[in-house]
């Protein structure tokens, strides 16, 4: 279930996902994370990817795994 970035953005990436494991969050719950995040607000769930570091295609890519979260959820 590992979201498809790589480089640099993976990077900046991982300090999020140590702060959710920090709270308790396993991959399964961050993955219902992005789903739900996408499914709420695509516009800022896009930005905060941006925000990251994350490439446009990486993040649209991200995106596009998000809603496929949702679907099998």
């Amino acid at each position: 279930m590992r979201l498809p970035i790589s480089g640099h953005a993976a990077s900046k990436g991982q300090m999020w996902v140590s702060m959710l494991e920090a709270a308790g969050m396993d991959e399964a719950a961050m993955a219902r994370w992005h789903a739900e995040f996408e499914h709420l607000a695509p516009a800022a769930h896009y930005d905060l990817l941006r925000q990251l570091g994350i490439p446009e295609r990486e993040a649209r890519q991200i995106q596009a795994w998000s809603r496929g979260m949702a679907k099998e959820a």
